[in-house]
């Protein structure tokens, strides 16, 4: 590249024209990947919760906690967590999904607080 068409005062890069590139292009595919990831944990979320077409995970769920329910297990998991902790993840990660854009917010408790009967699941075992 001739000096000529640069603006004035600036100088070519010695390593190559696009050298400059390189940390801007490791940041945008490092936010690409990251804003991939929130979106598909958002969209699986919203799936679950019935928001958006659920069929095969409403069939998967209903086996493998039927599956939990005929072995006389606990259906969410055990925990030593006391129940007002658990309390406090089910309260702070209720509707988290509907802020993820602004603060990503995952539950990583196991916690009774799920909004479903167990009953339905013995029922079906």
């Amino acid at each position: 590249m001739a000096d000529s068409t640069l603006p004035r005062g600036m100088k070519p890069h010695p390593s190559g024209r696009f050298m400059h590139l390189r940390s801007t292009l490791r940041m945008t595919t490092f936010l690409g990947f990251a804003g991939g990831f929130l979106l598909a944990y958002q969209n699986s979320s919203l799936r679950l919760w019935g928001w958006k077409e659920n069929e095969l995970e409403q069939t998967r769920d209903r086996d493998e906690l039927g599956q939990l329910a005929r072995e006389g297990k606990p259906l969410y998991g055990e925990t030593d967590l006391p129940e007002y902790i658990q309390g406090v993840a089910h309260r702070n990660s209720m509707w988290s999904q509907l802020k993820f854009g602004v603060l990503p917010w995952f539950n990583f408790v196991n916690h009774q607080h799920h909004g479903t009967d167990p009953a339905k699941y013995k029922e079906d075992a």
